[in-house]
């Protein structure tokens, strides 16, 4: 699958199946035909399910439905046996009903940061951070009125780091490092958008689509080449990032860059640029490769109950979860 196709894909609005599904094939598998959808997509979904417990993303109470935001009746969605997601892999209009979940859980993203990306242009002030995740949260739950197998229709359900006031710890990192301040209402996080303006962070993934992601998924891509030059996957998919969410933006020569990425997402990366630094514009490059020595967690004043991943711009804490003092020590904050 060729760059500009997977440009295509991730940076414009109204996909349709077929591009969902090629971009499928490519990042789940090694077949790139774009006819068919092979069973890996969905052996690979039901393992990042089963480890994120799709009993607990599916039983949970629906207070509203992501479209409108309107209350609905609290009605528990029960499945109660594992083995019915991988049932609902079989019927006949499963693949069309994910696909549903990744254009409308993507084109939600792609709203909010838009506009967050809007606010940070209209400041007109250089980036001084960049934080750099790896792909916005994947869920959903079944709409109560059509549950049954028959009329059976999945809602995605918005975690994003930009669009819900307690998006975990990626969020709340982020708000610790910068001292920004917790929402007192609502479920927007506005506070959170004007802190990450304010201080002058350019926050975004290499991937912006809603997609379950596991260990085992991730394994696949640290060998599998992209484009013309021969590239890691993550690494040309890093590269397409940066020169898309800087578009209209000014970047401080001086910048910080942070990634909060799994590690066999970043493993790949930190290998490729261990030599090279990680250009951001032709003017600006940044050596995202210096080692965290036996001297950081003094000078850093870095907890002692944290381990210290190898590189000082990973932020994320062995737990695949990012930390607010590891991302305080890439940013040098």
């Amino acid at each position: 699958m060729e760059i500009n196709a997977i440009d295509s894909f991730l940076y414009t609005s109204n996909s349709n199946d077929k591009e969902i599904n090629s971009f499928l094939n490519f990042i789940y598998t090694a077949n790139e035909d774009e006819e068919i959808l092979s069973d890996d997509f969905f052996n690979a979904f039901k393992k990042a399910y089963k480890k994120e417990n799709i009993l607990t993303i599916l039983n949970r109470k629906i207070e509203e439905v992501a479209n409108d935001k309107e209350e609905i009746d609290n009605k528990d969605v029960e499945i109660t046996d594992i083995t019915e997601i991988i049932e609902l892999t079989k019927i006949e209009n499963f693949q069309k009903l994910i696909y549903k979940v990744i254009i409308n859980g993507t084109d939600a993203i792609k709203i909010a940061h838009e506009l967050y990306l809007k606010k940070l242009i209209r400041k007109k002030q250089p980036i001084k951070y960049i934080i750099i995740g790896e792909a916005p949260p994947f869920s959903f739950i079944k709409n109560p009125d059509k549950s049954e197998l028959d009329e059976l229709e999945l809602i995605f359900e918005n975690n994003y780091i930009l669009s819900k006031k307690n998006a975990g710890s990626w969020q709340s990192s982020i708000r610790g490092a910068f001292g920004i301040a917790k929402e007192e209402k609502g479920n927007t996080p506005v506070k959170f958008i004007a802190g990450l303006v304010a201080n002058k962070i350019l926050f975004f993934d290499i991937i912006p689509v809603t997609l379950p992601f596991s260990t085992d998924i991730r394994k696949g891509w640290i060998d599998k080449r992209i484009d013309a030059d021969d590239n890691p996957l993550l690494v040309s998919l890093l590269q397409l990032a940066i020169q898309k969410n800087i578009d209209g933006l000014t970047i401080d020569p001086n910048v910080k860059v942070a990634f909060v990425t799994p590690p066999k997402t970043s493993i790949s990366i930190f290998d490729y640029y261990s030599d090279k630094k990680l250009k951001i514009t032709d003017k600006i490059s940044v050596d995202i490769t210096i080692i965290n020595d036996n001297t950081t967690k003094k000078k850093y004043n870095v907890g002692q109950d944290i381990i210290l991943p190898m590189y000082k711009a990973n932020a994320m804490m062995g737990a695949n979860a990012p930390s607010t003092e590891l991302l305080k020590l890439a940013l040098d904050l």
